[in-house]
C-alpha cells in the first residue's frame, strides 16, 4: 500500500505541474488570439503590406525571415500545448487505475 501511495503522490504532483504549464500555454493563447483577431479586423498591419514597406530587399528579408521565425514558434507553442493536454489526460489516467489499485489492496487488507 506504501508503494502505491507514493506512486500516487508522484502523479499528483506531476499532474500540479502540468496543469500549471498548460495554465501557462493557456495564457499565451489568449493572447496570441488576440493578436490575430486584431490582424483580421485591420488593427495591425497585414504581412503583405509589413513586407511592401520595405526600403530594400535586405530590410524585406529580414522581415520575411522574422515572419518566418515567429510562425515557427507558434508552431513549436501550439504543439507543446496540444502535448502537455496529453500528457495530462494519461497522468489522470494513470491517477484513477493507481486508486482504483489502492481500493482493491485496501479491500483485501480488510479481508483478510
Amino acid at each position: 500500500r506504501r508503494v502505491i501511495g507514493n506512486k500516487i503522490q508522484k502523479v499528483e504532483a506531476d499532474i500540479s505541474v502540468n496543469k500549471v504549464k498548460l495554465e501557462k500555454q493557456t495564457e499565451w493563447l489568449k493572447r496570441k488570439l488576440r493578436v490575430m483577431h486584431m490582424q483580421r479586423y485591420g488593427y495591425l498591419g497585414d504581412v503583405v503590406i509589413l513586407l511592401s514597406t520595405s526600403e530594400d530587399i535586405a530590410q524585406m528579408m529580414r522581415k520575411w525571415r522574422y515572419i518566418k521565425e515567429l510562425a515557427e514558434y507558434n508552431h513549436k507553442m501550439l504543439n507543446s500545448y496540444k502535448e502537455t493536454i496529453k500528457n495530462l489526460a494519461e497522468q489522470e489516467s494513470h491517477l484513477k487505475a493507481l486508486h482504483a489499485e489502492l481500493k482493491k489492496s485496501e479491500e483485501s487488507f480488510k479481508g483478510e
